[in-house]
């Protein structure tokens, strides 16, 4: 949508999209590169524009009071996340995974190619640089994740939907092409209609088991903590957070993509202090999701939370978690 109003010469609102985007993703500076690229003339609306929505939430925050967390959760944490990459081959990874997406999106690439063999103008130039820049996007951090690869995903499609347009011949090849990810998850749905389960959907799985024995034993007024990172409990018990923090991250310090095999912390002091003003909040519920998972992060590794943990009792387990209810309550 802001590239699209870029495009049509409307920088204000283009800025104003842009900034929507960045308030959930710090990714959204690069759609903003490419709505600048195309309303240069035009770049005090465009940043008037992106400014407005940033000041009112940061307006908002400042109010309640929110915006010393806001920067330690949103921008330390985030850039402490982004400098320590789990990848230890990041030039190869990031090659076998946009291999991986440009093969799955075979029909895409087809279309794309398409496109540029009948559209070698300057004017069309700037879908060159959208895609540069989104590439760009996908790039940062080095972990080529397939959802960062989203972001690639609308200038592809619109290069190829024009692509296929004029030729015939090239949309019936792409649509052959459109058999590749039917190959390779048509047998996975197969494997879900008769009951057998994806790996993908296990803790999901485990995390409504969790809740379900939770709600048991739940009243009103009660609260909840999940050690390891699992929002979805929150969502089946409807139970509210005892604290500020409601996963283990911030206390353990290593970040949710790694945290079932690794246990370097990215913000060790920040995490201690943490553990320290969390160990004096009782929640009435206890799930942990993660020790059993890597007992290198379990709950008793550390000594700030060993007293606090004996205030409460093992009452019910899953397959992947533990559950804890506070004792004498």
């Amino acid at each position: 949508m802001a590239v699209d109003c870029a495009w049509k010469r409307k920088a204000w609102s283009a800025g104003m999209l842009c900034g929507v985007a960045f308030l959930f993703h710090t990714k959204g500076v690069f759609v903003l590169a490419m709505c600048a690229l195309l309303a240069w003339r035009s770049l005090p609306m465009l940043a008037l524009g992106f400014a407005l929505p940033n000041i009112a939430v940061l307006a908002g925050l400042a109010s309640a009071g929110a915006l010393p967390a806001y920067f330690q959760q949103v921008w330390e944490w985030s850039l402490a996340y982004a400098r320590s990459s789990p990848e230890l081959h990041p030039v190869q990874n990031g090659l076998h995974r946009t291999a991986d997406w440009l093969g799955f999106h075979a029909a895409l690439v087809l279309g794309a190619a398409a496109f540029w063999w009948d559209n070698r103008k300057r004017e069309n130039y700037w879908l060159a640089g959208w895609l540069v820049l989104s590439f760009a996007g996908v790039s940062l951090g080095a972990r080529f994740f397939p959802r960062y690869f989203l972001e690639l995903l609308p200038p592809m499609v619109l290069l190829a939907a024009r692509g296929f347009a004029p030729r015939k011949v090239v949309a019936m090849v792409a649509a052959v092409a459109l058999c590749v990810p039917l190959v390779r998850f048509g047998p996975r749905y197969a494997e879900l209609a008769v009951g057998r389960e994806w790996s993908d959907t296990a803790l999901d799985a485990d995390s409504r088991a969790a809740a379900e024995l939770v709600n048991r034993r739940k009243h009103a007024g009660d609260t909840l903590f999940v050690w390891g990172y699992r929002p979805g409990i929150f969502v089946y018990t409807r139970l509210p957070v005892a604290s500020r923090f409601w996963d283990s991250q911030p206390l353990t310090g290593v970040p949710a993509d790694r945290h079932l095999r690794d246990v370097v912390a990215v913000l060790p002091e920040q995490a201690a202090a943490n553990r320290a003003q969390f160990a004096a909040s009782r929640p009435a519920f206890v799930v942990d999701s993660l020790s059993l998972s890597n007992p290198r992060l379990a709950v008793e590794e550390y000594r700030e939370l060993r007293p606090w943990l004996k205030q409460y009792r093992l009452v019910a387990r899953t397959p992947l978690s533990l559950i804890y209810e506070l004792a004498n309550r």
